[in-house]
């Protein structure tokens, strides 16, 4: 696996950095997105809506648009003139100022892209201007991607085309799975497995089983790994008890392969064996503590998710029963996910106090 591509490192951005892009110069320059799909170019809008509560956010399908879901002219009979009344989707009618986000541009008819041409480079929709402080960008799939993106140079020109990169691994966990509740199984399967991050753009990659692939020509509508379909796969992990085993594993190979679902299968039956938080509460000295790595990674996870402060104390306790590497993950792992105010009770203080090091380390 290729963790230093010069095509993904050297010359793009992940998600965070597309956001602070946006946040600071999308007044001044409308950005252009490109990545491969189901990379999270479009979680940007909600990312950026918390940035800026006090704006209206719209998100605007392209690929869907004929040029009067855009604007409709009327007719202004005191200027004896026409005008163009905005779709409401554009939310110019609130007068507050907007983040408009134009994605799958790159797949809109000419005529559409043609038509939203003002608003990129003027912050103008027919006669109407932005109002102060908003923002525009777009997103789209990578030309090379093969799945109908195409885009003009005198419109290229207009905007700042960046390549929107992969999250690896670590960072797929850290600033999105850990936050988002996505299921133990999913993120410790792509823990163990980061070649669900790569890209088929990275130099020297041998093994793209997981992943989309448009240089494999037999197989290129098949289902594959990627930020989006791992975060569904994790909503029918946690509905297995509802709709059965063989369900499960037919919508996971819908989701993301046959190769993966049936590797992720195994992290599933894990999971099953492993010893209950409730368990762990009741007899935190001699609950058993898995000795596969695996396993333990999957446990871990777990109570990252749904440890609570009221029974930290028994969790550190088992806890220290494991490897320090273990405990390691654990605090990490807290620290950033959507749990992290379970790490204000006082045992995972005193933990962090007496492991000093490795809690310098976890909060790096």
């Amino acid at each position: 696996m290729s963790t230093n591509s010069q095509i993904v490192f050297g010359q793009s951005v992940n998600m965070k950095q597309a956001i602070s892009m946006v946040a600071t110069l999308g007044d001044q320059v409308t950005y252009l997105f490109q990545g491969e799909p189901g990379v999270g170019k479009s979680t940007m809008i909600k990312e950026l809506a918390l940035l800026f509560p006090d704006h209206e956010t719209a998100y605007i399908d392209c690929a869907n648009l004929d040029l009067g879901d855009i604007a409709m002219p009327f007719i202004d009979r005191e200027l004896n003139c026409t005008r163009y009344y905005p779709n409401a989707y554009f939310k110019l009618h609130t007068g507050k100022p907007v983040i408009i986000m134009l994605d799958e541009l790159t797949k809109a008819t000419q005529s559409v892209q043609n038509m939203l041409l003002p608003l990129i480079l003027e912050g103008r929709l027919g006669d109407i201007k932005l109002p102060e402080g908003s923002r525009v960008f777009a997103t789209g799939n990578m030309l090379s991607d093969g799945v109908g993106d195409h885009l003009k140079a005198h419109t290229r020109n207009r905007m700042d085309l960046v390549v929107f990169r992969k999250p690896t691994a670590d960072e797929w966990i850290k600033n999105f799975a850990l936050r988002n509740n996505v299921t133990q199984e999913v993120i410790a399967f792509v823990d163990q497995y980061p070649e669900t991050m790569v890209s088929y753009m990275d130099a020297g990659t041998p093994d793209l089983k997981y992943v989309y692939n448009p240089k494999d020509l037999k197989n290129q509508i098949r289902a594959f790994c990627s930020p989006r379909s791992l975060e569904k796969a994790s909503h029918v992990i946690k509905a297995r008890s509802k709709i059965g085993d063989e369900a499960v594993i037919a919508s996971l190979i819908g989701l993301i392969g046959e190769s993966a679902a049936r590797d992720l299968q195994a992290f599933i039956s894990v999971a099953d064996q492993l010893p209950t938080l409730d368990a762990i509460k009741a007899n935190p000295e001699e609950a058993m503590v898995p000795s596969d790595p695996v396993a333990l990674c999957i446990l871990t996870y777990k109570a990252v998710m749904q440890v609570e402060k009221d029974w930290m104390d028994k969790w550190v306790t088992y806890l220290e029963r494991t490897p320090k590497e273990n405990q390691g993950l654990f605090a990490r792992s807290l620290l950033e996910s959507a749990n992290s105010k379970a790490a204000g009770a006082k045992a995972f203080i005193d933990w962090a106090i007496k492991n000093n090091y490795m809690f310098a380390k976890a909060a790096e």
